[in-house]
C-alpha cells in the first residue's frame, strides 16, 4: 500500500464517519464504493462526502490534482471544480461547516 492510498483511505474513513454523525437521517451502512461509483442524479450525502474528500486530499494533504483524478476516475477539471465548490460552501453552508470541523478535528487529534 502506497502513502497516497493510506491518505485516501484514511481520508474517505473520517469524511465517511463525520457524515454520518452530522447527517442523521441517512443510510448507515454505505461503504466507499459508492463515493465514486455514483453518477447522475447523486444523493447530497454522497455528494458531500465526495467533496469532502476532495477537499480535504487537496488543502490538507496536498495531494495534486491528477493524483486525486487518478484515485476517482474523475476528471482532472472536475475535481478542481467540486475543491472550488467545497472551499465556498465550507464557509456559506452550516452543514458542510459542521462536517468539515468534525473531520479537521477528527484527523489533528488522531481520532479515526
Amino acid at each position: 500500500m502506497t502513502d497516497r492510498t493510506y491518505v485516501f483511505e484514511k481520508v474517505e474513513k473520517t469524511v465517511m464517519d463525520a457524515v454520518k454523525t452530522v447527517l442523521k437521517a441517512m443510510p448507515q451502512d454505505i461503504d466507499r464504493g459508492i463515493l465514486y461509483s455514483v453518477k447522475g442524479n447523486v444523493p447530497l450525502y454522497v455528494n458531500m462526502m465526495r467533496s469532502i474528500c476532495l477537499y480535504v486530499s487537496r488543502n490538507m494533504y496536498g495531494l495534486s490534482y491528477p493524483t486525486i483524478a487518478r484515485h476517482t476516475g474523475m476528471r482532472i477539471r472536475s475535481v478542481m471544480k467540486s475543491i472550488r465548490k467545497t472551499r465556498h460552501l465550507i464557509f456559506a453552508d452550516d452543514t458542510y461547516f459542521a462536517i468539515f470541523q468534525t473531520v479537521r478535528n477528527r484527523l489533528e487529534t488522531g481520532r479515526l
